[in-house]
């Protein structure tokens, strides 16, 4: 079902789009911060897109399928459903976004990454 720049698309649609985003940026490796950046857009803004709880990302959708090295048409619904998330703790990753827009707030962009680090560093291995 070709999506068209013309036509809104539905909230379906959207979601669609924001969940193969999600897809292909981790079929890829590459991280919420990395796109955002790529994209000239605060990891916030782009981590919002990426879970449908705003519609910006349809104005982008050329830009984020060349970041993706994706063709637009796959974004928006020409491939099968894709794989299922992997198996792990149901929502970690509305859980850790929402840890980063938490951080964000406290130590800006760059200061989230790094006290993020740091806590992983701290907390985070066997042992520490």
């Amino acid at each position: 079902m070709p999506t068209s720049t013309s036509a809104p698309a539905t909230e379906a649609q959207a979601q669609r789009i924001a969940e193969r985003m999600r897809y292909y940026r981790r079929l890829q490796g590459r991280s919420q911060e990395d796109m955002a950046r790529a994209l000239g857009v605060t990891v916030r803004t782009y981590a919002r897109w990426e879970r449908g709880e705003t519609t910006g990302h349809l104005s982008r959708l050329g830009d984020i399928a060349e970041v993706l090295e994706t063709p637009t048409d796959e974004l928006g619904g020409q491939l099968p459903e894709p794989a299922p998330e992997p198996v792990g703790t149901p929502g970690i990753e509305a859980k850790l976004d929402r840890i980063i827009e938490l951080l964000e707030g406290l130590y800006g962009a760059v200061g989230a990454r790094a006290a993020l680090e740091q806590a992983l560093d701290d907390n985070g291995s066997p042992g520490a």
